[in-house]
């Protein structure tokens, strides 16, 4: 039966902290780990809030987390937006909605946030 994890559940495992022998003990016991998109974005803003880490640090790690066939999680969505946050100086939930975009085939975004103005294949909109 499947199961989700939480943040803490996936920083304990990268960061290796002593709980990780426990954490990768009950990965090789499931069959199935599901990953929420959300889970993602938290465990980034640790890394970048409380740890102070540069994306070049924990980016790969994430990814290498994700790329088990038993991780369930929007890969493509997920890997396309750590690939946009680590290319551009933005957020990664800006980085994360342009992932989407892309998927859903959206060229444009209703926002007052200029850094969508960095990436090309976004036309951001400001309501007037």
């Amino acid at each position: 039966m499947a199961k989700f994890v939480d943040a803490n559940i996936i920083l304990r495992y990268l960061l290796d902290d002593p709980e990780a022998d426990s954490v990768e003990r009950i990965f090789k016991k499931q069959k199935e780990i599901i990953v929420a998109d959300i889970v993602i974005a938290e465990v980034i803003w640790t890394f970048t809030t409380f740890y102070k880490w540069r994306k070049d640090r924990f980016i790969p790690k994430i990814k290498s987390f994700l790329s088990p066939d038993f991780i369930k999680a929007d890969k493509k969505i997920l890997n396309v937006a750590l690939d946009i946050f680590e290319k551009y100086k933005i957020d990664y939930i800006d980085a994360y909605l342009i992932s989407l975009m892309e998927k859903k085939k959206v060229q444009s975004i209703y926002s007052f946030d200029r850094d969508f103005d960095k990436v090309q294949s976004v036309r951001r909109i400001e309501p007037k």
